[in-house]
């Protein structure tokens, strides 16, 4: 199998177009207003299942604080845009077949430790989900911190929003009376 060199400046063009894409999503919108994906299907509760054990809410988390699940991760997981889609399938059947063959349940009504277990297990044992599930980690991960719906990871961060501006905070006094050889003040 024949793996493409990637350069530094298709890297940087790549990175530089996908934060201009992110940049430009209305992360100022309040979490009240907007409505996340609904787990309608089987592989959608899932991929909530999933998305729960990478960045834990409310019920799984030790402070109490929203997750994953709270911030959309439906709606980037299933974005056309990043292209997930259509590994879901497999990644559902492998996952629900581990769980069962290993608990005798399917993935989403296991309890967050074995969750956590078969992802481990999952990861550690098969190429293709170890490849596949860093893309769920990375969806996952920037639906809640990179704001891609809704602002709520951003606020758990305590990230304030767009700069606007530094202050002037001197007072009107000079602390530096140095001067460089420039006439700057040093």
């Amino acid at each position: 199998m024949q793996y493409r060199k990637i350069t530094r400046r298709l890297f940087f063009k790549t990175a530089g177009s996908f934060g201009f894409l992110l940049g430009n999503a209305k992360i100022a919108e309040s979490a009240e207003r907007i409505e996340c994906m609904s787990a309608s299907s089987h592989s959608k509760e899932t991929m909530l299942a999933i998305s729960d054990v990478i960045v834990p809410g409310a019920k799984n988390s030790p402070d109490k604080s929203p997750g994953a699940v709270d911030a959309c991760s439906l709606d980037i997981m299933y974005d056309p845009f990043f292209g997930l889609e259509k590994y879901i399938a497999f990644i559902v059947i492998s996952i629900d077949w581990s769980s069962f063959w290993r608990f005798g349940s399917l993935y989403k009504n296991l309890d967050f430790e074995k969750r956590t277990y078969i992802l481990q297990l999952k990861e550690e044992n098969s190429w293709f989900f170890k490849k596949g599930f860093k893309g769920i980690i990375i969806l996952a991960k920037l639906a809640f911190y990179g704001g891609y719906k809704n602002n709520i990871g951003l606020e758990y961060i305590g990230f304030p929003g767009a700069n606007p501006g530094y202050h002037d905070y001197s007072h009107e006094k000079a602390f530096a009376k140095e001067k460089t050889v420039h006439g700057n003040l040093k």
